[in-house]
């Protein structure tokens, strides 16, 4: 199986919340060949614009994504910097 045809599993648990989110590797928010990293974004359920950006590290000499991760979590937009950032456990799927 290529990573092209894989899903990426991010579960973690946030405010006492267990959250699992399934991305398919094609429909990742951003994936730079220049970066170490590759991210997909889902909204924090009831919040009015909060924002979890479920973040996949590469392996720094392929760039290929490994199953290795964390989620930054943003209240706001508008926000260059996350409030705060927690571990996740990735999986391919």
């Amino acid at each position: 199986m290529t990573q092209e045809n894989i899903n990426i599993q991010a579960e973690f648990s946030y405010n006492g919340v267990n959250y699992k989110y399934t991305c398919p590797y094609n429909q990742l928010d951003r994936n730079y060949d220049d970066e170490h990293y590759a991210y997909f974004l889902k909204d924090i359920p009831n919040t009015e614009c909060g924002l979890f950006e479920i973040n996949i590290q590469k392996d720094k000499e392929t760039e290929l994504i490994i199953e290795n991760g964390y989620v930054a979590i943003y209240s706001a937009p508008e926000q260059a910097a996350p409030d705060t950032l927690i571990d996740a456990s990735i999986a391919f799927v």
